[in-house]
């Protein structure tokens, strides 16, 4: 059965932030990262599938559900091969950070790539950090290729969108500790870092913007040893990350 003109209309209308936003909804593809989500508390609207993979896959009787083709998967999804399934699934209400619950906090300013932002939650769930600061002009959580790029991490960490200058001060008015990652900052291996921080992270082609520069104490950098003009900011989150937990053993 083909999925019916009004589902594919809502599916490719949350490939744009305008419409997720509008519908409180976004879609999830892939048979590993669905079967995730069934665990999780995201509230699933639908569930389009193969008939193999509800063959291989119990499915509360709660969630609507509808035996599809792979070409019908294809067609309203960004895979360009689906062979089990696709979810519509409802957005969770927005949280407000919990500056008590958190060591070390990671913020983004401005980052752009959503492959970026997906590599980061996923790197932010490795090292058990819950929740990411993300400026309002980062890209949204719900893009798909966040989603993908995530590999089911977002299931477990959330991004909160503020006004990071509004945070950051509450955060300087908790104790934290504010770090920044820049070209010509400490080499990172030789710094002092307490995982009482902040650790901001900025835009892929400009860095920290300067009014958010303006409340870094300690500049950082990862010193480079070959001929590589940057890093990826994914690739240095890890890194800064892995060296503040590092410092704690």
């Amino acid at each position: 059965m083909a999925i019916s003109k009004n589902w594919q209309k809502l599916i490719k209308s949350l490939h744009h932030k305008k419409y997720r936003k509008q519908e409180g909804l976004f879609f999830v593809e892939g048979e590993k990262v669905v079967s995730e989500l069934l665990k999780s508390e995201y509230e699933i609207i639908a569930l389009f599938g193969t008939d193999d993979f509800f063959e291989r896959n119990k499915i509360p009787s709660s969630i609507n559900t509808q035996i599809v083709r792979e070409a019908d998967l294809v067609a309203v999804g960004t895979f360009q091969s689906n062979n089990a399934c696709l979810a519509v699934v409802k957005q969770k209400q927005a949280t407000e950070f919990k500056l008590n619950e958190e060591n070390i906090i990671i913020v983004l300013d401005n980052i752009q790539d959503p492959g970026n932002l997906g590599t980061i939650i996923r790197i932010c769930d490795w090292y058990g950090i819950k929740q990411v600061v993300c400026s309002n002009e980062t890209v949204d959580f719900y893009n798909p290729k966040v989603i993908n790029a995530s590999k089911a991490s977002f299931l477990r960490v959330d991004c909160i969108y503020t006004d990071l200058i509004e945070f950051l001060e509450k955060a300087k008015q908790h104790g934290k500790e504010m770090y920044g990652t820049v070209m010509n900052g400490k080499n990172i291996y030789q710094a002092e870092l307490n995982q009482n921080a902040v650790i901001i992270m900025g835009n892929e082609a400009n860095g920290i913007s300067q009014n958010i520069l303006h409340y870094v104490k300690y500049k950082i950098s990862i010193p480079c040893f070959g001929g590589a003009e940057s890093l990826n900011v994914a690739v240095a989150t890890a890194v800064v990350i892995d060296n503040f937990f590092r410092k704690s053993f």
